[in-house]
This record gives structure tokens, sequence and C-alpha cells, in this order.
């Protein structure tokens, strides 16, 4: 195990301290206690080295956390985007009906579109006339899309990173806040589910997960980050947490989007 993955999975640790009965199964739940300084984590120590695939990094949000992280922690090892190809072009997609601008490619989309947003302008400034070459050295652009089974990773690409992977990061997302539902299923229920599928492939890789600020809804005051299997939703003291199914939740949501558009 590497000193990133050891690192990490010491972040799970401390974060787990105060449950009543810790596992490894992925409890999400977060106990919050201050420590003494020296016990403090050492956040450039632990992703010295790291290797990490992000989801969801070619978004707003997602290109601001990995810049500012190789920004401020320029020891990071490597970082494998997962980047959608432009108009659904793939590596090698040739042939009657198929896309062949090589623009369209996820390298080619990185290096033309994501590579030169404003986000980046502290590497810029940073690397100087090195940018290319040192954010090269960093970032490695991959076919993917989060809403294809593994997030669309070539199976190849898979057997080769397993085993090697720190964490899989997820800040893909839905910033609409009242999308379609078949576009909010894709990406928070089936894209959810190839995320987890893709850890799991890769070697049962921690997943770190973004989720929005109004997770907590119009509650005030503290809100406790709970297990959603004990608590799947507020009222679930009162109603029973029994009440929530969320395959049948999937289920009734997909009946509704076939009624939809049938008419």
């Amino acid at each position: 195990m590497s000193r990133a993955a050891r690192s990490l999975r010491e972040v799970r640790r401390r974060a787990n301290v105060g449950k009543d009965d810790p596992d490894d199964r992925g409890d999400s739940r977060v106990t919050v206690a201050l420590v003494p300084r020296k016990d403090r984590l050492d956040v450039a120590g632990i992703v010295e080295g790291a290797r990490l695939v992000v989801v969801g990094g070619t978004g707003f949000l997602g290109k601001v956390f990995w810049s500012m992280l190789l920004d401020r922690y320029p020891g990071v090892g490597r970082i494998f985007l997962v980047v959608r190809p432009r108009g659904g072009a793939r590596k090698g997609s040739t042939g009657p009906g198929l896309p062949s601008d090589p623009a369209g490619t996820p390298e080619e989309r990185f290096w033309s579109e994501i590579a030169t947003s404003e986000t980046l302008l502290p590497l810029r400034t940073r690397y100087g006339s090195d940018f290319r070459a040192r954010l090269g050295a960093h970032v490695q652009p991959i076919d993917g899309d989060m809403s294809r089974p593994l997030c669309g990773l070539d199976a190849a690409l898979v057997r080769e990173l397993r085993g090697t992977i720190d964490a899989v990061i997820n800040v893909a997302g839905v910033v609409d806040f009242n999308p379609p539902l078949d576009e909010a299923l894709d990406a928070n229920a089936f894209g959810a589910q190839n995320l987890v599928a893709l850890a799991r492939a890769l070697g049962d890789a921690p997943v770190f997960h973004t989720s929005t600020c109004y997770v907590a809804g119009s509650r005030k005051g503290p809100v406790r980050e709970e297990d959603p299997r004990e608590r799947p939703f507020p009222r679930a003291d009162e109603l029973g947490a029994g009440l929530w199914d969320p395959e049948r939740e999937i289920a009734e949501g997909l009946e509704l989007i076939a009624q939809a558009r049938q008419r």
C-alpha cells in the first residue's frame, strides 16, 4: 500500500472517531473533534505522490478543485481526469457515421477547452513557460462518461490502474436544481452506481464525494451528517426509515418518465 493510500485511509479512520460500531463497509458518518495541533492532518503529506481518478473535473467546481489541489500541493502524483469527448468522438472512432475530428478527443478537448480556462491562472503563473509540460506531468485526460458503466473507462485501462489508485474523487453533478427527471436519475442515481462500480473495479479505492451545499434543505442550526441507511430522510424518525426504498424510488421514477414519453 502506498504512502498516499495509507494516509487517505487514516483520514477515513479519524473521521470515524466516536462511532459506536465503525466498520469498513462505507459508513459515511463523520464525527468532528478538536485534536491537538501535533495530531492534525498533514494534507501535503497525505497527497504526496497520490494517484487520483477525478470524475466531473471538467465542470466549474471540478476545475477549481483539482487546479487548486495542484497549486497548493504540487507533490500530488498523478490525476487521471475523466473527460467526455466532444460530440461523442472517441479515440480510434473512424468509419461511416462516426466523428473523426481529433479535436473532439478527450486529450485535445482538455488542452483546447480545459487547460485554457481562467480557473487555471494560478497554475499558469506558477509554471510559466513550462505550463504545458508541468501540467501534463500531473494530469492525464482519460476517456469517460459518468452515465456509462464504470464511468465509461476502457476495460484495459481499468485493469492497468487496478490497485494503483489512492482515491476516486467525484465532483460531478447536475447544477440545475429542477432538472428533468430522466437527467436527474442519470446523474444522481445511475451515475452514482457507476461511480461505486468503478471504485470497486479499481481495487476498492476510497471514494470522496462532493455534495450540494443545499443537501440540508431548509433546516436551520447544526445539521449532523448521518448514515443515510439509518436515517434516509428528515422525517424518518416520525414516519419510519423503512418507508423509503431507493430501488422502488428509481423504479417509480422510470415509470413516470415512460408515461411522459408516451404522451
